[in-house]
């Protein structure tokens, strides 16, 4: 991938917001261009890793508290979300997600899959998403 003029692009990485560092060999999340792929997130406090225990709604409020946490520095909102993986520990979660979703987000929705998984990382998570960010386009509705 190149700058217009030629040049290679460069890939920046996204700070974590709070103290909690993770042991797994990731990045929070990768720019490149005006694009930055977020890696999973799963509701955990961001300063002391513990699992966020609640159900689905209240966690996707949470991941979604951090997701905002994480773009802030950047100048980005949730408005820069263009897209979204969400896996599921059961679709039971399904209705509870939506609600968060949907109450955190603005028409137009980003474009998103969503996927029931055999488990997820953190045993009381129920549910991880990813992200795609655009840091020039924003939706609006």
């Amino acid at each position: 991938m190149s700058d217009p003029k030629g040049k290679p692009a460069r890939l920046g990485v996204v700070a974590r917001a709070g103290r909690f560092v993770s042991k797994a060999p990731y990045s929070t999340g990768i720019v490149c261009g005006d694009v930055i792929y977020m890696s999973g997130m799963v509701p955990i406090d961001q300063d002391t890793g513990a699992v966020i225990v609640g159900d689905a709604e209240m966690q996707t409020h949470r991941l979604l508290d951090a997701l905002e946490a994480n773009l802030r520095p950047l100048g980005l909102g949730l408005d820069h979300v263009v897209r979204g993986t969400i896996y599921l520990a059961s679709m039971a979660e399904w209705d509870p997600m939506n609600a968060a979703w949907r109450a955190r987000f603005a028409e137009p929705f980003p474009a998103r899959s969503c996927v029931v998984v055999a488990g997820l990382p953190l045993p009381q998570a129920r549910l991880e998403v990813d992200f795609i960010v655009s840091t020039r386009a924003r939706r609006s509705g």
